[in-house]
């Protein structure tokens, strides 16, 4: 969904499109202490469907036309894990390389196409987490992780995951 200013104008629309996703990953975990060092390489395919969509501003509605996109991405990473209150919670710190291989979006009105955005190129990430895992005394698990970003994409990203075991 959109709804913002394009050439000075309200404009919005809805769309929806299938998409399908794929990760493979590589890795080797070495324990040491009350610390894991865990290295990885992962590799993810997403391809988003074409769709069309119907954009309206006040100066009317206007069909566009959005092309499929295929992304191809890489992630070299490595991750410290402090394992604290006998393996119940920890804190970890990593930092990794992303690279895009691919990903162009591509939008078309009538015979006109819109510039193609590229998502190609290099990012570096590093995070810090806290996590408390589900143990047979506490159902309830937690990971909050903050990740800062560099090169092409640029940014913080912040989540929060509560989990239960039933």
């Amino acid at each position: 969904d959109y709804a913002g200013l394009i050439d000075e104008h309200h404009a919005s629309y809805k769309n929806s499109s299938p998409y399908i996703a794929a990760h493979v990953a590589l890795g080797k975990l070495y324990k040491h202490g009350t610390s894991d060092f865990n290295y990885y390489a992962r590799f993810f395919w997403t391809h988003l469907g074409a769709d069309h969509a119907i954009v309206t501003s006040d100066l009317g509605r206007a069909p566009y036309n959005f092309d499929s996109v295929n992304s191809y991405r890489t992630r070299l990473g490595f991750r410290w894990t402090k394992h604290l209150d006998e393996d119940v919670s920890s804190v970890y710190a990593g930092l990794g390389w992303d690279y895009e291989f691919d990903g162009e979006a591509r939008a078309m009105y009538k015979t006109f196409s819109t510039p193609a955005p590229t998502f190609q190129g290099s990012s570096g990430f590093l995070e810090l987490g806290w996590q408390s895992a589900v143990s047979k005394d506490n159902p309830w698990g937690a990971d909050v992780r903050v990740t800062g970003w560099t090169g092409r994409q640029r940014g913080v990203t912040y989540s929060a995951t509560i989990s239960r075991r039933i």
